[in-house]
């Protein structure tokens, strides 16, 4: 599924920025970035997706600054050792110009005090995780309904085109036949073989342009369809995909049986209908 969702909030020591992101996958992939800082706690923040989220590569981008009020605090600008390096440096006589920002750089010469993150802030953390996979998963829910309202109606479509189908398939089997008939009447074969047995060999090559039954089971396929798009199951994405797969099996199938354009064309729309509907079943968890 594809959804994003971002959450802003500020405490006296820290300023957060939470951003939640995912872009459709088979598979639940994710990935945690925050300061070096929060490294330790990667992995109960990635463990907390795994508890709301099924599917999707997706990227929990934790951006947190430290406030001025935490900074005066907590960091000391060590300024004997600043200056030990400037008369150092100076001593050399580079032909180069030092900043104040190149010293600062230089080790040691800022000290945080602290640079961890207390329980009290990570609880507080976690709490803001949660809602931000709440605003995520909303968003999700509303695309979600549109997603629904697509395939509903291109199921609709492809119900209809099998229809058609299944109206045709008796009527073509038995044009090819005459068809076949009339060639072997024209070619004058019938007066060397023996007419019965050529009968029925014409019989069951047109017969094998039937394709009564891949019609049959397309519509079990579409059914099925239908109650699995209905379905609460976390696993109904993977069901469909798994249903999506027969039913391209079943129409591949048809359309090297037609002996006839128009069928053919139902054929071909019926594979769009299926290839679209293919791409946007992998938005579904």
């Amino acid at each position: 599924m594809t959804a994003f969702s971002r959450l802003f909030t500020k405490t006296e020591d820290f300023e957060y920025e939470l951003v939640l992101s995912s872009v459709n996958s088979r598979y639940l992939e994710i990935s945690v970035k925050t300061p070096d800082f929060l490294a330790p706690k990667r992995w109960v923040m990635e463990n907390l997706l795994k508890e709301y989220l099924l599917r999707g590569k997706v990227t929990l981008q934790a951006k947190i600054t430290f406030t001025q009020k935490y900074l005066k605090e907590n960091v000391a600008i060590n300024g004997d050792l600043i200056r030990s390096y400037f008369s150092q440096i100076d001593a050399l006589e580079l032909p180069i110009n030092i900043t104040i920002g190149d010293l600062m750089k230089l080790p040691h010469a800022v000290e945080s005090i602290n640079t961890e993150i207390d329980e009290g802030a990570w609880d507080l953390l976690q709490g803001k995780i949660i809602e931000l996979i709440g605003l995520f998963l909303k968003e999700a829910d509303r695309e979600g309904t549109q997603l629904e309202r697509d395939l509903k109606g291109r199921l609709q479509e492809t119900v209809r085109i099998i229809k058609s189908l299944e109206k045709g398939s008796p009527q073509t089997a038995e044009r090819y036949r005459e068809l076949l008939l009339q060639r072997i009447e024209k070619a004058g074969a019938g007066d060397i073989v023996d007419e019965t047995r050529l009968y029925k060999e014409v019989s069951l090559f047109a017969e094998s342009a039937d394709f009564t039954e891949e019609v049959t089971r397309l519509k079990s396929h579409c059914d099925a369809f239908s109650d699995f798009l209905a379905e609460k199951s976390p696993e109904k994405g993977k069901k469909i995909s798994f249903l999506l797969q027969e039913m391209n099996r079943e129409i591949n199938t048809i359309g090297s049986k037609c002996r006839d354009s128009d069928l053919a064309l139902l054929v071909v729309n019926a594979k769009e209908e299926l290839e679209k509907m293919r791409e946007q079943i992998q938005n579904v968890w």
